[in-house]
């Protein structure tokens, strides 16, 4: 204990001094020492004084440091936050959206427009920002799932425009249906009262209850511009059926991100049955049955088998439209048919209005309510190599389009045992004279109107005013017949109370059939048409089913011909759809399209060699010859078009610039246009065939340079042949020759021959082949190696 004491209160301190005692042998060593022991004992201190002042400066340092690593630990996590908080592309689209949606509802209800009103323009807005938007790389490129709101208010939209809720269980097959090429085109002709119901805006309110559609992970993920909108489509169609979303939106204070925020939550009523007034629409299964005949326009998930009790009879196939209230649409239903590798291999349409197998039929318009075409389908007897069929809504006539469409559709019905007029009785053949009695009648009622005078006048206008007196009388009459009624059935809620509910359901834009049918429709398909400002709409495609044949499905396209599909085309027609309905044939899987096999002939793209006969309902009106061209504004020349006219191999008349009306009538120049400036057709000549002299067998159509130039100095030439009816002209075919600027020097070129065939019927064969000379007889030569 003794040496363990020593050991540390002196620890080596008595032995190192012993040590030096030894070396430096002092004259005293006990002073020396005593003196070495108090030295150490100082020095011992000193020691310990710096060490406590090192060990305070450690704490201190240390202290100072943890500080610092804290203060850098709360700037990192205030720049975090701030980064969450700050908008990335994603929000910043949500928000200029949803800026756009407020801006717009504010202007309407400014206007005291109904909740209805409001809800149908937000929709319809909506809808376009959907077909404007492009999924983002990021979007595409996703593996993961998005986050649960996300995915529900994706799936709440989808619902409202149409899919199945059944086929809609899991995220691959939300994505599989959102994530592709065509997807959101689709919202350019969705009409979402034609498609929903109260039931569907009951699931899609289940699904997005609870869910903050301003919350930062929704906003900022790449799906979060798509889910956004889909939450506009859930509001909008609550406005669109004559609900407020207030009713189903909660304002309520939502912690993100260390803030504090008055958000707008989604929230389902505890009674929504009674908020949606469901408990009045009868059966639930009856309405999900009803929703069974409607298609939609959502191509890939809504594909319906058409029942072969159906398509092994007669089945009609009615193309309707609506215009714009004082606006008229000379539309036309056109069909095109696809072989089994998605080569078009026949069509109908208004001047072809049977396919080559006779098994389908154009029946013309039928209509007097409301603007619609028919066809006849017997499949059963339709070619085994018809594999596909497009219908397609399209506008031929020159200058007109569809924008002044407010919604178009298909209806199809079964066999009614009446094989002659489908839906509105009557065949193709009594509709043709349908049409020319009422242009004979109308004509009629002009000269009568122009032979009366003003006496006659004055007389019909004071029995005009007695007749719209009589029938005002009848139409209040009815009217209060009407209201009667429903106040019948109102009972004791009263008028007030009645108008304070919302509709049920908005009427569908769908017009009434234009002929009552025999029997009610088993498939209807209504697109809505206000976004659609082009020439053409695919409206749907039937196609036959792979393993059985006699099997057919229908796919809901809707979608309308444009953007590539459509810049490229020069002629407004029915086939300039073609591509599109190649497209969908391979997208959606219904076979595979071959783009190297043989091709067919297509009457808007003709190219040298090709032959076409002349519709015969083309003939019996005037035909319009037009040729277009450009010409450089420096060079001086003035190209002419001519026909030259032959009976037996013999030239017998010509009509040109010079020579504007032929012998005998039939054929005439419209006049000399010298610099072929401006759109379209420069010069063009009218023939009607019913008036061409008996011997005459053959017409040539030319061009010549008159003066200055060649033909390498135009460019973008092209002839057509259009029908002339009431007015309108409509284009039957189109052959361009772009290849004349590379003519050296050549002035002329034969562009093609319409012969007679021995039936009657005319024949129209592209040439295109080139010539030295500039007038009908130094043309002679040429032309006559061509007959």
């Amino acid at each position: 204990m003794e040496a363990a004491y020593v050991k540390k209160a002196l620890g080596t301190t008595l032995t190192d001094a012993l040590s030096l005692l030894a070396v430096y042998r002092p004259e005293d060593p006990v002073e020396w020492l005593a003196d070495y022991l108090r030295h150490e004992d100082k020095r011992q201190r000193i020691i310990a004084v710096k060490r406590e002042e090192q060990e305070k400066r450690a704490k201190i340092l240390k202290k100072a440091q943890e500080e610092e690593e804290r203060l850098a630990e709360l700037k990192r996590e205030e720049e975090r936050l701030a980064n969450l908080r700050k908008p990335n592309q994603f929000q910043l689209d949500c928000m200029a959206f949803l800026q756009e949606i407020t801006e717009l509802e504010k202007k309407l209800k400014n206007e005291d427009k109904s909740v209805q009103e409001i809800g149908e323009a937000v929709m319809q807005e909506s809808r376009k920002s959907m077909t404007h938007m492009q999924l983002s790389e990021e979007a595409k490129a996703l593996v993961e799932e998005p986050p649960k709101a996300i995915q529900q208010l994706i799936k709440a939209g989808m619902v409202i425009s149409g899919y199945p809720l059944e086929k809609l269980e899991n995220w691959s097959d939300i994505s599989e249906v959102v994530l592709n090429d065509y997807a959101l085109t689709r919202y350019e002709t969705l009409d979402v009262m034609a498609v929903a119901n109260k039931h569907d805006i009951k699931d899609a309110v289940e699904m997005v209850d609870g869910i903050d559609y301003l919350a930062r992970p929704v906003q900022k993920h790449p799906l979060g511009p798509l889910a956004t909108r889909y939450h506009t489509f859930v509001r909008a169609a609550l406005q669109s059926f004559g609900y407020e979303p207030s009713q189903f939106l909660s304002l309520e204070s939502v912690e993100e991100d260390r803030q504090t925020f008055q958000r707008t939550i989604w929230r389902m009523p505890e009674e929504v049955e009674k908020v949606l007034d469901l408990d009045k629409d009868g059966d639930t299964e009856a309405l999900r049955e009803e929703k069974k005949r409607i298609l939609s326009t959502m191509a890939g998930l809504d594909r319906r088998v058409l029942p072969k009790e159906i398509t092994s009879k007669l089945m009609h196939v009615e193309v309707w439209w609506k215009s714009a209230e004082n606006e008229e649409t000379d539309a036309d239903a056109s069909l095109i048919m696809f072989s089994e590798h998605g080569q078009p291999i026949d069509s109908v349409y208004h001047l072809v209005r049977h396919s080559k197998d006779n098994a389908i039929k154009h029946m013309g318009d039928m209509g007097e309510e409301t603007d619609a075409e028919y066809f006849t389908f017997d499949l059963p007897k339709l070619a085994k190599n018809v594999d596909v069929i497009g219908v397609v809504l399209n506008v031929a006539t020159d200058g007109e389009s569809l924008e002044h469409t407010e919604a178009c559709g298909i209806r199809i019905y079964p066999s009614t045992g009446d094989t002659n007029g489908g839906a509105g009785g009557g065949g193709a053949d009594s509709a043709d004279k349908k049409e020319e009695e009422q242009e004979e009648e109308a004509g009629g009622d002009q000269e009568k109107k122009d032979d009366e005078g003003e006496g006659g006048g004055d007389d019909k206008e004071g029995g005009d005013e007695e007749e719209e007196e009589d029938k005002k009388e009848e139409e209040d009459k009815a009217e209060g017949d009407k209201e009667d009624e429903e106040d019948g059935e109102d009972g004791d809620e009263g008028d007030e109370q009645q108008s304070s509910k919302p509709a049920s359901k908005k009427p569908s834009m769908a017009p009434p059939a234009m002929v009552p049918p025999k029997a009610p429709p088993v498939l209807t398909m209504s697109l809505d048409a206000h976004l659609i400002d082009k020439h053409e709409v695919l409206m749907t495609l039937l196609h036959r089913d792979q393993e059985d044949p006699d099997l057919w499905h229908i796919v809901g396209v809707g979608e309308q011909v444009k953007g590539e599909w459509r810049e490229k085309e020069e002629s407004q027609n029915f086939l300039n759809a073609l591509p599109l309905g190649q497209r969908y044939i391979e997208l959606l899987g219904i076979r595979h399209v071959d783009h190297s096999g043989e091709k067919v002939m297509h009457p808007f793209k003709m190219v040298p060699g090709d032959f076409l006969e002349v519709p015969a309902l083309a003939v019996e009106h005037p035909v319009v010859i037009g040729m277009g061209w450009d010409v450089d504004p420096d060079v001086a020349m003035d190209l002419d078009c001519g026909l030259a006219v032959y009976s037996k191999g013999q030239r017998t008349d010509y009509c040109d610039f010079e020579k504007l009306v032929s012998n005998d009538k039939a054929i005439e120049h419209q006049g000399d246009n010298r610099d072929g400036e401006g759109e379209g057709d420069d010069e063009s000549i009218i023939v009607e065939f019913s008036k061409l002299d008996p011997e005459t067998d053959t017409l040539f159509l030319y061009a010549a340079v008159y003066e200055g130039g060649a033909l390498r100095d135009v460019e973008n030439v092209h002839i057509r042949m259009l029908s002339k009816r009431g007015g309108k002209q409509k284009e039957i075919c189109r052959f361009s020759l772009d290849w004349l600027a590379k003519v050296e020097d050549d002035t002329a070129v034969i562009l093609a021959k319409i012969s007679r065939t021995p039936e009657g019927a005319w024949l129209f064969q592209t040439i295109g082949t080139t010539a030295p000379g500039r007038t009908i007889e130094e043309l002679e030569s040429r032309l006559t190696e061509l007959l």
